[in-house]
């Protein structure tokens, strides 16, 4: 009996070792906080945590999702595009010319008068006539779109306009020949109606600035109308045609 005991208590002993280590190192492990397990549970729990990164890394993948690394190349898209977007619109010299032109309008209650062109001519000539400038001089031709949005006829007067080149005064000029096909505009226009005409002079070829006024419009309703325009707004309008006004 006493064998026995003594067997089952070595067995015992055995036991305990395998789970406990040195009674002076479990008793430090304890005083530490932490368990301290035996070397032959060591590889079964590496072995443990092996599976567990493996399992975790293949769910990243089975899950269908890339990994997303920063891209600059996207957002460099959409900064460009954003610059391109932004980006003035770059204008012909043509286009900058009738932007200056279209600034000298005269807005009245009744009437609006507008520049379509400003150009320079040697001479004009069709089969019935030749009109030719002086020598030394050329003829400065206005191009200006009328509206009548009154309720009574109104008359563009030549009587009405005057004209400056170089602070110098000067005389409209009678042409035969409507340069660019276009008519005189000292006319009438109708209620309601718009047309286009030109207004000629005839000045030194080396001139610098030209100001126009016509003072032909009700007196009460802001009157005068005044232009200024230079040699840098030379613009050949396109041709008349009448059906543009009908």
């Amino acid at each position: 009996m006493q064998q026995m005991n003594k067997n089952r208590k070595g067995k015992a002993d055995i036991f305990k070792k395998r789970l406990f280590v040195r009674k002076g190192q479990a008793e430090a492990g304890h005083a530490s906080g932490r368990m301290l397990l035996p070397t032959a549970f060591r590889p079964v729990i590496l072995l443990m945590l092996c599976i567990a990164v493996l399992d975790f890394t293949a769910c990243g993948k089975d899950s269908g999702q890339k990994a997303v690394s920063p891209s600059f190349e996207a957002s460099s898209q959409v900064e460009n595009s954003v610059e391109e977007i932004g980006e003035p619109v770059e204008l012909t010299e043509e286009e900058k010319k009738l932007a200056r032109l279209s600034k000298q309008k005269y807005l009245g209650t009744e009437q609006t008068v507008e520049v379509l062109g400003l150009q320079t001519y040697k001479k004009l000539k069709s089969d019935r006539y030749t009109d030719k400038a002086p020598k030394g001089k050329v003829y400065l031709v206005l191009f200006l779109k009328l509206w009548n949005d009154g309720k009574e006829k109104f008359y563009f007067n030549p009587y009405q306009l005057t004209a400056k080149v170089d602070g110098k005064e000067i005389e409209n000029t009678v042409l035969w020949n409507g340069p660019e096909n276009y008519p005189t505009a000292f006319q009438n226009l109708e209620e309601g109606r718009r047309n286009a005409g030109f207004v000629a002079w005839t000045v030194p070829k080396d001139w610098k600035k030209l100001h126009v006024e016509y003072q032909g419009f009700d007196p009460g309703k802001e009157a005068l109308m005044k232009m200024d325009l230079t040699t840098e707004e030379l613009l050949t309008p396109d041709e008349y045609d009448p059906k543009v006004y009908e």
